[in-house]
């Protein structure tokens, strides 16, 4: 009996440490990450879902870390001749009731000036703002260079499609 409670307390204690979430209000940070850059790499992409459970709209309007000389949001793009670009944006909106994927080859963060390379398994301490929620403290995982996700979300661009499957640990 001993031996089955002792198992039960790890599973619970491992499935606590493997959630890799943060909330402020009705606001929902999951499993932010990033992929492990080269170690001469200047700058990596992070990832994450935010889900607004809230009644209200909210909007991501800063982001700020020592890992990095700046850390700001990006979408990429293919265009029609299948030329990729990336371009910076100011802010991304989370409509309530709404949730939205930074995801690869979509939206996401940009760390540019890496202070220190990253290692597989290190943490990143990053601070979301929010315009309403404020600042929000995460960590960002950075896991193998080709970088894992489980679940599949479609992305949402514009910041308002309400979509399902956030990446988790």
């Amino acid at each position: 009996m001993k031996l089955l409670f002792a198992l039960f307390a790890a599973l619970i204690l491992a499935t606590a440490a493997a959630a890799h979430d943060f909330s402020s209000g009705d606001l929902k940070i999951s499993h932010p990450y990033l992929p492990q850059p080269s170690a001469s790499a200047l700058s990596a992409a992070g990832y994450f879902g935010l889900i607004n459970d809230g009644p209200q709209d909210e909007r991501l309007i800063g982001i700020e870390t020592a890992a990095a000389a700046s850390a700001t949001l990006h979408q990429s793009r293919v265009d029609d001749a299948g030329v990729a670009s990336m371009t910076m944006i100011d802010m991304l909106d989370i409509p309530a009731g709404a949730t939205v994927m930074l995801e690869p080859g979509d939206i996401h963060v940009m760390f540019v000036g890496l202070t220190n390379p990253l290692t597989e398994g290190e943490r990143v301490p990053v601070t979301l703002i929010f315009d309403h929620a404020g600042r929000v403290e995460v960590e960002f995982v950075v896991v193998a260079p080709n970088g894992h996700r489980h679940g599949s979300a479609p992305s949402s661009a514009a910041g308002s499609a309400d979509t399902t499957g956030i990446p988790g640990d």
